[in-house]
C-alpha cells in the first residue's frame, strides 16, 4: 500500500495561503497611507512612496506612485505590502460630530 499522499496537504496548504493573502489585493479606487519609504532598486534617491503620505489605486493591483506611475504593481507581494501601506478608510466625520457617516 502507498503511503499518505502530499498532494492533498500541498493543496489545502495552498488553499489557505491564498486566503490569507485575498485580504492584501490592492483595489482600483481605494486609498493607502504609506508607512514605511519605498526606494526603487535601493537608491537612496529615486524614492516612489514616501512615510505619511497617501497614494491612490488608479488601477486594480498597483498604487499610483510618487512619480505619477499609475502602474506600479503591488499585486502578490503579500507581506512586503502589509508592512508598506495601511489601508486608508473612505468614512468621513461630520464637523461637531464623532459618528461617521
Amino acid at each position: 500500500m502507498d503511503g499518505p499522499k502530499r498532494r492533498g496537504c500541498w493543496s489545502i496548504l495552498s488553499l489557505i495561503f491564498q486566503i490569507n493573502v485575498a485580504d492584501l489585493v490592492v483595489k482600483k479606487g481605494r486609498k493607502y497611507r504609506c508607512i514605511k519609504t519605498v526606494y526603487m532598486s535601493n537608491h537612496k534617491d529615486d524614492i516612489r512612496y514616501i512615510d505619511g503620505k497617501i497614494y491612490k489605486s488608479e488601477i486594480e493591483g498597483c498604487i499610483t506612485d510618487e512619480t505619477g506611475l499609475k502602474g506600479h504593481i503591488w499585486t502578490g507581494c503579500g507581506k512586503i505590502l502589509e508592512e508598506t501601506f495601511t489601508l486608508v478608510s473612505n468614512k468621513r466625520r461630520r464637523h461637531g460630530n464623532s459618528r461617521t457617516e
